[in-house]
């Protein structure tokens, strides 16, 4: 019986982001008798999916170095060791973003005959652009052999000159699990004392990016106006203390809910009434997805790519517009009733199913490693 094809994932750490969780989804719906993940992580500490990955069949490995330009040769040095011992990915699929290209030119063998660099984001996560980060964008371009982005902005931004190579790989998600549930409703809205209440939900990382500094500022405007808001939040991050102790001095603990990273987001979705998403930027922002699909009114920032407007559920709103007037969007949208449970098969019609992505995935791979072997 042949072996199962292992593709490697390049990424930071498998914690429970739109990235990590996209590449989950996927690995659930491949058939692994073809083919089989393997994770190359930037991180010693145990990610949310770890485990998981194992149950799997797959394999997780770390290489530790900092990015910048004193450390660059040591990384170069690590990732050859680590290929050199790992002859079996010929395929290698990075999530990096601006690391990619240099990280792909680094690996660069006649051994690695497929170098795919993935763009999932419109910019770099930190705003403070080093020379090294300057110089990787645009370095090692020709170490790519195929392209893949999450939108035509991130396709842009990752690749500029080439971005009309980019597959747009649409971020795709398990559409039944998502498709709204009054029983959920009732049992969370039950568990989390939230009978009665007008829920606002925000689900991502704590760090810069997802802006729940201005998302605190939101609900305090909220409150003003309706006595009975909430805010819950999901997910964990860097910046998770610094938001608690925001609340706490705003006097904001008794209405705003911290639940961390968890495993029922589409029971939570089906809890709140209203979705808000300040990022200060996006590749896509698949957790939007996802509450559309739960057919949640959805208020995010113009910073998101259009793709992420799957249905009328959807509005835009300028951060320059302050936090006083998306509490007002958020105010009205309280009194709009519709029936929730139809929404996901709009978004299954429009290419977002997750087994379908994967099963064009698992095709690709495939043929990848078919031209592969014939070039040996």
């Amino acid at each position: 019986m042949k072996k199962a094809i292992r593709i490697l994932h390049i990424v930071g750490v498998m914690d429970q982001g739109g990235v990590e969780t996209l590449l989950m989804n996927i690995y659930r719906n491949i058939d692994k008798s073809m083919i089989q993940f393997d994770f190359l992580t930037h991180s010693t500490q145990k990610g949310f999916f770890d485990d998981e990955i194992k149950l799997l069949g797959g394999k997780i490995y770390s290489v530790i170095s900092p990015f910048s330009l004193k450390g660059i040769f040591q990384y170069k040095k690590q990732l050859t060791c680590f290929f050199t011992k790992h002859p079996e990915h010929t395929i290698v699929h990075s999530h990096m973003n601006t690391f990619s290209g240099m990280i792909l030119n680094i690996i660069k063998s006649p051994k690695i005959k497929t170098r795919i660099a993935h763009s999932h984001t419109t910019l770099a996560a930190n705003k403070i652009k080093t020379p090294l980060s300057i110089l990787a964008k645009f370095f090692g371009q020709n170490a790519i052999t195929h392209y893949f982005s999450c939108s035509q902005d991130a396709a842009k931004w990752g690749f500029g000159k080439y971005s009309d190579q980019a597959i747009i790989f649409k971020n795709a998600i398990e559409l039944e699990k998502y498709q709204f549930s009054e029983a959920s409703r009732k049992q969370y809205r039950n568990k989390l004392n939230l009978k009665n209440k007008y829920v606002v939900g925000h689900v991502g990382r704590f760090n810069e990016i997802k802006n729940h500094n201005f998302l605190i500022n939101i609900h305090e405007n909220l409150i003003k106006k309706e006595k009975d808001a909430r805010l819950l939040l999901v997910g964990d991050g860097p910046l998770l203390s610094t938001i608690k102790k925001k609340v706490q001095n705003r006097g904001l603990h008794d209405s705003v809910i911290f639940l961390g990273n968890r495993e029922d987001v589409d029971k939570l979705l089906c809890a709140i009434d209203i979705f808000v998403f300040p990022s200060i930027n996006e590749g896509l922002g698949i957790v939007a997805i996802e509450a559309q699909t739960s057919g949640l009114n959805c208020l995010v920032s113009d910073t998101l790519p259009s793709e992420v407007k799957v249905t009328p559920l959807l509005k835009y709103l300028s951060l320059d517009s302050g936090s006083d007037h998306w509490a007002l969007h958020i105010q009205k949208y309280k009194k709009i009733k519709k029936e929730r449970d139809k929404f996901y098969l709009k978004i299954k019609k429009q290419g977002y199913d997750i087994k379908e992505m994967s099963i064009w995935l698992q095709k690709f791979y495939l043929k990848c490693n078919k031209e592969n072997e014939k070039r040996t």
